[in-house]
């Protein structure tokens, strides 16, 4: 029996191709990588992933510990993993926000932003090997 061209019956629903589009899931591409990044006194730059999504205290704690030395001064955009961490580690912190601080946090922002020109060249880097294309 051919019903092309009828309307379906009650309670039929159509099949869509290519699955349902509401449907909001994050592809693995789609997920962001917390790196700390930062420049020292002396000039020599770090990079160190923390993670994904944003920087929690715990995170801060582990990458920033080897990195920082006590009594060191860091200047850091508001995120709120780091306040806590780095009075825990002895540190003076200075904390800007990253719209109105522009001046004190340039150096930061020209680093991240040199990082993310760099990786573009990558059209997509794997998560286990992105510590191979920072350091």
């Amino acid at each position: 029996m051919n019903v092309k061209g009828t309307t379906p019956p009650k309670g039929f629903k159509a099949k869509k191709h290519g699955g349902d589009k509401r449907r909001k899931i994050k592809s693995q591409s789609k997920v962001n990588i917390c790196a700390v990044m930062g420049v020292t006194s002396t000039g020599a730059i770090f990079h160190q992933i923390a993670g994904y999504s944003s920087l929690s205290k715990d995170d801060a704690r582990l990458v920033l510990s080897d990195i920082v030395p006590p009594g060191a001064t860091i200047v850091t955009n508001k995120g709120a993993g780091y306040a806590t961490t780095l009075k825990e580690l002895g540190t003076t912190h200075h904390a800007y926000d990253s719209r109105k601080g522009r001046k004190e946090l340039a150096p930061i922002n020209s680093l991240h932003s040199k990082t993310k020109r760099f990786m573009r060249k990558f059209s997509s880097v794997a998560s286990k090997n992105l510590d191979r294309y920072l350091c």
